[in-house]
């Protein structure tokens, strides 16, 4: 049997990187257990995107999914390290009111990884 080869991975890491930067934050953490090379390279990505219906299961409690989405953001922020970003986006339906200390949170999490003024 022909062994194949994994070209995506010999790609340079802003290669890589530019590539995450079009799909969804949770998916591209999920990279990170696709091999070794892949294990941090989601945490470079300058573009963050976070979609709170990835969490949007219909199987748990609208607050339930909230609190969930909200633990990946603080995560995803938190293992960046002090990668710079050019974007956040957050897309969903969100109550404030359970919701608004978290965003306070990211936001400030967020000024400390040193967002490049006046892209997009």
């Amino acid at each position: 049997m022909k062994r194949r080869i994994d070209r995506i991975s010999s790609l340079p890491d802003d290669v890589l990187t530019h590539i995450l930067s079009f799909v969804t934050t949770r998916e591209a953490v999920q990279t990170c257990v696709l091999s070794k090379r892949w294990r941090n390279t989601w945490a470079s990505v300058p573009i963050l995107n976070f979609d709170f219906y990835e969490f949007s299961v219909h199987e748990e409690s609208w607050e339930e999914e909230q609190l969930k989405f909200a633990r990946f953001v603080r995560k995803a922020l938190e293992n960046r390290g002090q990668s710079h970003i050019d974007t956040i986006t957050f897309r969903g339906h969100l109550s404030y009111d359970l919701m608004g200390p978290s965003f306070t949170g990211w936001l400030d999490h967020a000024v400390l990884l040193n967002p490049r003024p006046g892209n997009r």
